[in-house]
């Protein structure tokens, strides 16, 4: 069974949507790797507003999952959003009350539906009037889900639909192979992002280039002597910008065993604080 987890968290700088009224699905770009919902049939949805005088929220899906009847219940108040595609944003709603986070979140993905609550609102501050951008993006490995939100005013939130259509300039990986004495190690892309020129160093700075990987993309394995799970680095560029995660002093070591192992990989912003990885040992 899938262990759920979710985190909610604020981040200053994050992807964003065009400064109209609303996002038309025209304008999305597409995502390489998008897993749709089949048979979803999009509820009514709660009209478009854009109130001056109240806190205005728009969702942005920042995952390569398409979302299905999106509800957000900022705080006893909910609001219906319906379907949002990945890569793609809703028009504004009002709440009269609102914090940086929802008091729960429902939605349907490929899978099921999920529900995610707010433990409580301890030490937050309820939102000035004014319009903001509610980021959200998940990572889902074959036993984890993991969501992630923060929320932007929508002046400071930048326009990520460059980079989600940015292509890569070719980058070949490494000779793939297994090697059973080792540790093989292969990436997936959970971004909508393509990530240009993957490197993964381990904490002897012993390299492996996966070359460029397309959002939904599985790599091929590649040998390397050991991995500390506790202490390695990845490094890729989106779009020209360069992003890295890693290498840090830990409190203790992490070795993997020798074996085939996945890292899932995802980004929720382009300021390289945003980056999500998840090592999984393969049967």
């Amino acid at each position: 069974m899938r262990l759920l987890v979710i985190i909610l968290f604020i981040n200053l700088l994050s992807a964003g949507c065009s400064e109209e009224y609303e996002c038309l699905s025209s304008e999305f770009p597409m995502v390489d790797g998008s897993i749709p919902v089949e048979n979803c049939i999009e509820i009514q949805k709660t009209p478009c507003q854009n109130d001056g005088s109240e806190i205005n929220i728009r969702i942005r899906n920042l995952s390569r999952y398409d979302l299905c009847n999106l509800e957000y219940d900022a705080y006893d108040q909910n609001r219906i959003y319906g379907n949002i595609p990945a890569g793609g944003c809703t028009c504004y709603l009002t709440h009269e009350k609102a914090f940086r986070y929802p008091a729960n979140l429902k939605y349907t993905d490929f899978e099921r539906e999920n529900t995610l609550y707010a433990i409580d609102f301890v030490g937050e501050g309820i939102l000035e009037p004014g319009r903001y951008n509610y980021n959200f993006w998940t990572i889902i490995t074959d036993s984890i889900k993991w969501n992630r939100g923060y929320m932007v005013p929508s002046e400071d939130d930048p326009d990520y639909h460059e980079a989600i259509s940015h292509r890569c300039e070719e980058d070949a990986p490494e000779n793939c192979g297994v090697d059973p004495k080792q540790v093989n190690l292969r990436i997936v892309n959970e971004s909508i992002f393509q990530l240009c020129s993957f490197s993964f160093l381990n904490a002897d700075r012993e390299m492996l280039s996966f070359g460029n990987i397309i959002s939904g993309q599985t790599t091929c394995y590649i040998p390397i002597n050991y991995i500390d799970k506790n202490n390695f680095r990845i490094e890729f560029s989106i779009d020209g910008i360069e992003q890295g995660k890693g290498l840090t002093e830990p409190v203790w070591r992490d070795l993997v065993e020798a074996g085939n192992y996945t890292l899932f990989v995802t980004v929720g912003s382009l300021n390289g604080e945003s980056i999500i990885s998840i090592f999984q040992k393969d049967e």
